[in-house]
């Protein structure tokens, strides 16, 4: 894909040089120039064709999902009707047909060969978004006569960041049991050429191995016992988004930055041997400025020379302010799309403030899960049991792993 963005900006550069200096007249271009413009153009029209092909397959290969080791399709077709209120309600004695949700923790308690005290459920089912749109009806005089609609579908939620490794292809293992070791390559067999009747040097490949060991991620919350025991899809819905975030969003932080220290993951960034980049400069002496153009094709350069193709990037939230204010030399802003020079992109702000920019593959990430989501419901926690409602507990057991960490690369800022 380099290779063909490169070629399509010289083509590109050699057409509007011709059209910077035509030779014709009254300022139009020359018959040589014209036919020289004109082979170009379907060199440029048959390049991007090439250039649309590849990103197309290029998109499908970053977007493909992990596919869990574990399961089968029936299996998997039964998770998907799991009802997180059916199985809260079913703990807080109410009577409903929580059959489904009942075979689904059996299988996956047989499964994991554990016991739980709550009711287990898959981690996909966490994985799910709910449609929430915010609208309030106008009020106006008389309107204290006017019957009051709860509008469950139309709850407002918080404003929260969605999950930045959507999407980018992160690996997922799931159903592990003890640690999880993965072995790879360390060095390869050397080849060489030798002369007639001399020994061909000895070498052996080397290997290594990537390790996960179980490390507990959870939340601690309270709901309303009358809205648990409702029944309305909009509830369900509200219910999974509002688990799915918490808990995506704190497995999605602990993915990139975990500092692998006590109970956390080892993010991205805590790995020994990513590739670290410094700021492009301008200039010389006194007059030296940092060149933020160049920031993008030096992160990319490191991953092509270490081999690595199937690159995205995750931007800091904060970063966007300064990529909106770069210019054209005509003064017009240069966006988002070709500062990252085509390549998928994501702002988040979960990438911290001193790495501005993390390059790579994120296929490369393996996100390795012991245990379904366990849910535990409480009635009788004393804080939750004064006011009327509800605790509710969810616990996944999951690590994170870089299959090669020179597959990543990042960009560290000082920070005033």
């Amino acid at each position: 894909m380099l290779s063909l963005q490169q070629k399509r900006s010289a083509i590109v550069a050699e057409m509007r040089s011709l059209t910077a200096a035509p030779a014709g007249e009254g300022g139009d271009l020359s018959v040589e120039q014209e036919t020289k413009f004109n082979v170009l153009k379907g060199e440029l029209e048959a390049l991007e064709k090439r250039i649309e092909r590849q990103t197309l397959i290029d998109e499908a290969e970053r977007r493909a999902q992990g596919v869990p080791l574990s399961g089968t399709p029936d299996f998997e077709r039964e998770t998907r009707e799991f009802s997180l209120i059916r199985a809260i309600q079913y703990q807080l004695g109410s009577r409903v047909d929580a059959g489904r949700e009942l075979e689904v923790s059996a299988e996956l308690a047989r499964r994991e060969q554990r016991s739980s005290a709550g009711i287990l459920a898959p981690y996909s089912v966490f994985e799910r978004r709910a449609t929430i749109t915010t609208a309030a009806p106008a009020s106006g005089p008389g309107s204290n006569l006017i019957e009051t609609d709860h509008l469950g579908g139309q709850y407002i939620d918080l404003l929260r960041e969605a999950n930045p490794l959507a999407g980018l292809g992160v690996r997922t293992l799931s159903g592990l049991q003890g640690n999880a070791e993965i072995p790879k390559a360390k060095t390869a067999t050397t080849v060489g050429w030798v002369a007639e009747n001399t020994a061909f040097a000895g070498t052996d490949a080397a290997f290594d191995k990537v390790t996960l060991s179980p490390k507990h991620v959870g939340a601690l919350t309270s709901y309303s016992r009358n809205m648990l025991l409702q029944s309305s899809p909009d509830i369900e819905g509200l219910l999974r988004s509002d688990l799915a975030q918490v808990l995506g969003l704190e497995v999605a932080r602990a993915t990139i930055n975990g500092t692998g220290t006590g109970a956390e993951p080892r993010g991205i960034l805590g790995q020994v041997g990513i590739q670290e980049v410094t700021m492009p400069t301008t200039g010389s002496g006194a007059s030296t400025a940092p060149d933020y153009m160049q920031l993008v094709p030096a992160l990319a350069d490191a991953l092509f020379t270490a081999n690595v193709r199937n690159v995205a990037f995750l931007a800091n939230s904060g970063f966007k302010r300064t990529v909106d204010g770069l210019l054209t030399a005509d003064g017009l802003p240069i966006g988002a799309a070709a500062f990252f020079r085509g390549y998928p992109h994501v702002w988040t702000s979960l990438v911290p403030a001193d790495r501005i920019l993390i390059a790579g593959d994120f296929s490369d990430v393996i996100q390795g899960t012991w245990s379904a989501v366990e849910i535990l419901v409480n009635p009788y926690m004393e804080a939750a049991y004064t006011k009327g409602n509800v605790a509710l507990r969810i616990v996944l057991t999951m690590d994170v792993a870089v299959r090669h960490p020179e597959s990543f690369a990042a960009f560290e800022e000082e920070v005033a």
